[in-house]
């Protein structure tokens, strides 16, 4: 179960990293503004669950710029053959494993009932 403080975070790193691209002006700017915001929060919230339900140890409380660095600027190649598809991860990067760990505890998710 997580804290009232982990919460308490999670909503401090919205608002930490979401109002910062937002520009007021006319109307097709909010729009736009609105589009942004949308965007950024389903970011943090898909950071905040990934965290929650794929990592553990000091990325599980990581701020979203540290897991930006360790997670997702890896180097990656998507390769497709004999109808298989195949993520090749680069060896040296000191998180592979736990990428591939994340990885695994995805594919060990049940699946989302309908």
């Amino acid at each position: 179960m997580r804290s009232d403080r982990t919460a308490s975070d999670r909503r401090s790193r919205r608002v930490r990293v979401s109002p910062g691209r937002v520009h007021f002006g006319n109307a097709a700017c909010c729009a736009s503004n609105t589009v942004w915001l949308q965007l950024a929060l389903t970011g943090i919230d898909l950071l905040s669950w990934t965290q929650h339900l794929l990592l553990d140890g000091p990325l599980a409380a990581a701020e979203p710029k540290k897991l930006r660095y360790r997670l997702l600027h890896i180097t990656a190649k998507l390769t497709r053959t004999a109808r298989t598809t195949t993520l090749r991860l680069a060896a040296g990067w000191p998180w592979t494993n736990h990428l591939v760990q994340a990885f695994e505890r995805l594919a060990a998710l049940p699946e989302p009932v309908t």
